[in-house]
């Protein structure tokens, strides 16, 4: 091996390391290709290159293009109008790393040319060589399930045709293994060395690339010791050698007409490869059917006999006794789930991918789903459903072992591509249930609209981010995007605290809450409004909405129920709340969140969105800007004459607020001037014990005024707090 050989390797790792950090953003990283490329370059005319064979030299060509391309796009600042690289492929590369080790994807324009020096029993190996490829048997590694399904897909495939896409002869003993995970082709490198427990052929001690392809299996779910592998199962394994899509069917769940298309798929049509697992057995189960507990057992053949079935399956353990068939309807109770892998290529003839990044950190356990990771698959408007299936991958973790278990638990799909915020906010199409693998395949039908948004639901332990990739198969052009944001949305964050916790409608103190200005300040039309609140999933709330347009205040000063807008409910409910209601234009509105227990002290979010703009504020406690705050004690009332509570002085016109509580009810409340001894608001018939007079609209003129009451009872005395909001500062002062 000369020294030109030896520069392709280094290059080979170098040039992944480079476009990992273009799609990180580094900008700093023109220098290192422009030593790549003229490393490549010195490559290309070396007499090592020019002796390589054609396909070879074409990958060589390939690779230098898109490092080309790399290089102009960095030059440009990223201003090329065609990258180098789109969004998905760039989000691709940086989901590269899986339990510490990086895994890049595979071009199969360009291949690879990293090698490691020759290492162990097994530096030349012929992965040409298929003879005793249909007779492998498992070790005494735990890897039924990958030994079930590099079986079933060499019975299934082109034995030369399959081999040659998935390892790959590198050189020095080195081979590349293509597998699919973390949403494309990748690339992962073993040496030659292996283990006696490792698969093996029975009819042929030779064939050995079964073994590196273990070990690059083994690799992957970052297994320092096989004999302590936790295991897969048959449908994740078949989707890492092949890309076929996994389904996993519940063997108490299946019926007769899912047999009969399970029976069509892998016999008539040869759509789909089957396997069946085992769960926990007793001692007698195994000795009456032969069967191991926790096993993957290959389907070999399936044969219909009126309403029931015969399966012939093999044993990838049992190098001897190895097909055994069985009557289903007789043995079914034995066995727990039913993998099927489908070959989309013989199904659909469109199919798309795009990696999104998801997100556990929910602020609120409730039931809602405006916080669940969401995505779009949308097609032109039709005259009829079409079926569409999606496979959600979630990518393996770059720094853990604990690959097995599913971080999503469902998905729910809606109609429509607008992002959902309830369980109730749209019409639910359906619901597909994890099995507990990284793995979640729907089948839907599109609308006629042409768009449905899934919902995920994840598990809500768990505070990280984690990305997966959606696969789209169809027979027409289909997409995949976010779902579509509203017009107008905004989102306040806040809490109920001491002084702004007042429970439910009926009390006295339900003012005290937060309350929410909403102004429909453009257009001519009615607005079309959704609100919701959102807290824990343990406490009871409401968000009313109030028509305050005749109001002289911001916030709302009493509760009545005429003044609710139509179409909005006013009972508590737990966790969340979502509505929608129509509002008129160029009006004015208050938003009032409450818990039903006024000692609740909670966090909680509201939203509120709309087809056309709005100004949504939070409406400030302070009454002016500056307030005055006194407190005292009427007694020996006369409750047929007004009686004198305070009195303050104006030394210029000021917009005027005061907010009164009452220890008891009273008759009537009302502000003079003492001047002119005129009504400066209407008398107010007061109905609760807090209650404001004023306007933070308009100024009254400078002059003294009086704050008196009527009573009710001539012999309670009565307890008054009142507060003064002024535009400057003004002296509240108790008059008698």
């Amino acid at each position: 091996m000369n020294n030109s050989q030896h520069e392709l390797p280094a290059i080979d790792r170098e040039y992944h390391r480079i476009i990992l950090g273009y799609c990180k953003g580094n900008q700093d990283i023109t220098l290192q290709l422009k030593s790549v490329l003229g490393k490549l370059s010195n490559q290309l005319i070396s007499p090592y290159v020019k002796g390589l064979p054609k396909e070879d030299k074409k990958r060589l060509g390939n690779l230098c293009e898109l490092l080309i391309k790399l290089y102009q796009d960095c030059k440009a600042g990223g201003k090329e109008k065609q990258h180098a690289l789109t969004l998905n492929e760039k989000t691709l590369w940086l989901s590269s790393k899986a339990n510490g080790r990086y895994y890049y994807p595979y071009y199969e324009q360009i291949g690879s040319f990293d090698h490691m020096e020759s290492v162990g029993n097994l530096a030349l190996v012929d992965i040409r060589d298929i003879k005793g490829a249909f007779e492998l048997c498992q070790g005494t590694f735990p890897t039924c399930s990958f030994v079930c399904a590099l079986q079933s897909l060499i019975y299934y495939m082109n034995p030369d045709q399959f081999v040659s896409s998935l390892i790959q002869n590198c050189s020095g003993g080195t081979f590349l293994v293509v597998f699919y995970f973390n949403g494309t082709r990748r690339s992962c490198i073993v040496d030659s060395s292996t283990s006696i427990g490792q698969v093996r052929s029975i009819t042929n001690p030779n064939l050995k690339w079964p073994a590196l392809i273990e070990k690059a299996f083994l690799q992957i779910y970052n297994c320092q010791v096989p004999q302590l592998f936790s295991g897969s199962n048959f449908a994740n394994d078949c989707y890492l050698l092949s890309g076929f899509v996994p389904e996993y069917i519940s063997i108490n769940k299946l019926t007769e007409e899912k047999m009969n298309q399970i029976f069509d798929a892998y016999v008539n049509k040869h759509t789909a490869l089957v396997a069946l697992g085992t769960g926990e057995l007793s001692l007698d189960a195994m000795k009456q059917t032969h069967l191991l507990p926790f096993h993957d057992y290959i389907v070999e053949k399936l044969e219909k006999n009126n309403h029931d079935y015969t399966f012939t399956l093999r044993d990838p353990s049992k190098p001897k006794t190895r097909a055994f068939t069985y009557v289903f309807s007789k043995v079914c109770r034995f066995f727990q789930t039913l993998y099927m892998n489908w070959n989309t290529d013989k199904l659909f003839t469109s199919k798309i991918n795009v990696v999104f990044v998801g997100s556990h950190n929910h602020k609120f356990n409730n039931e809602s789903c405006i916080e669940n990771p969401q995505f779009v698959v949308k097609a032109n408007p039709h005259g009829s459903k079409r079926e569409t299936w999606i496979l959600v991958e979630e990518h393996l973790k770059k720094d853990t072992d604990e690959i097995l278990d599913s971080k999503i638990q469902s998905i729910r799909w809606f109609e429509g591509d607008k992002w959902v915020w309830g369980p109730n906010s749209g019409l639910l199409i359906a619901t597909f249930n994890s099995n507990g693998t990284r793995f979640i395949l729907s089948k839907v039908w599109l609308p006629k609209t042409g768009s449905l948004t899934g919902v995920i639901e994840i598990k809500r332990d768990l505070g990280d981010s984690f990305v997966y990739s959606v696969n789209c198969y169809s027979n027409f052009p289909a997409f995949l995007s976010r779902p579509i944001r509203d017009a107008f949305s905004v989102q306040f964050d806040s809490l109920w605290t001491m002084t702004e916790s007042g429970g439910n409608w009926t009390k006295n103190t339900y003012l005290n809450n937060p309350q929410f200005e909403v102004f429909c300040d453009e257009g001519t039309f009615v607005v079309n409004c959704t609100i919701g609140i959102f807290t824990q999933k343990d406490i009871h709330i409401n968000a009313a909405i109030f028509d305050n347009d005749f109001s002289e205040f911001k916030c709302l000063t009493s509760f009545d129920e005429r003044l609710l807008v139509a179409g909005q409910p006013t009972e508590y409910r737990p966790g969340y709340e979502i509505f929608s209601v129509s509002l008129q234009p160029r009006k004015s509105y208050v938003i009032v969140c409450s818990t039903y227990d006024s000692n609740t002290l909670e966090e909680f979010r509201l939203r509120v969105k709309c087809d056309h703009h709005l100004t949504v504020k939070r409406i400030s406690t302070s009454l002016g800007v500056f307030e005055e705050r006194k407190k005292r004690t009427l007694s020996e009332l006369q409750n047929d004459s007004w009686n004198n509570a305070y009195c303050f002085v104006l030394r210029r016109s000021s917009k005027v607020v005061l907010k009164v509580r009452f220890s008891t009810y009273i008759r009537e409340i009302e502000l003079i001037n003492k001047d002119t001894m005129k009504t400066m608001f209407d008398e107010i018939n007061v109905k609760h014990k807090t209650v404001f007079l004023g306007s933070q609209k308009h100024s009254i003129p400078s002059g003294m005024y009086v704050l008196r009451v009527k009573a009710q009872n001539s012999k309670e005395s009565i307890e008054i707090g009142a507060t003064l909001g002024t535009d400057y500062r003004v002296e509240l002062l108790p008059m008698d």
